[in-house]
């Protein structure tokens, strides 16, 4: 695709920026003692959310199909306009840098969150005595 750029902004932010944030905040987690009791609000929460993300997962068109609301509007509109509206002559480039710079952000986002999350589940705890 000849877009080293990408490359090393993927490289650096993806993996030096975001590790280092990562660790920061994992350092800053204590150790303490925690009441896991089953909660029936709780459960019928979760059993919901299931409920509801299985309806819209069914709702989905096939994957790779070519009648995807994706491949008749979306797709065509940035092929034809990226260059115009960003300048940048990369299309490549210009996608992730300036459409998807949110798009990205939000993955760091999400890497981080399941890093803390897998940490805290993890963690061993310490008695108090």
């Amino acid at each position: 695709m000849n877009a080293p750029d990408v490359a090393i902004t993927e490289a650096s932010v993806g993996a030096g920026l975001s590790t280092v944030f990562t660790f920061a905040a994992l350092s800053l987690i204590k150790n303490h003692k925690v009441n896991l009791s089953h909660n029936p609000i709780t459960l019928f929460f979760m059993l919901f959310l299931a409920v509801c993300l299985s309806y819209f997962m069914i709702q989905l068109p096939d994957f790779g199909s070519h009648n995807a609301p994706i491949h008749l509007h979306v797709a065509p509109y940035y092929v034809e306009n990226t260059e115009k509206a960003t300048g940048i002559p990369n299309i490549v480039t210009a996608i992730l840098a300036s459409f998807r710079g949110y798009d990205t952000f939000g993955e760091t986002i999400v890497v981080f969150t399941a890093a803390l999350c897998i940490t805290l589940i993890l963690k061993e705890e310490k008695e108090n005595d």
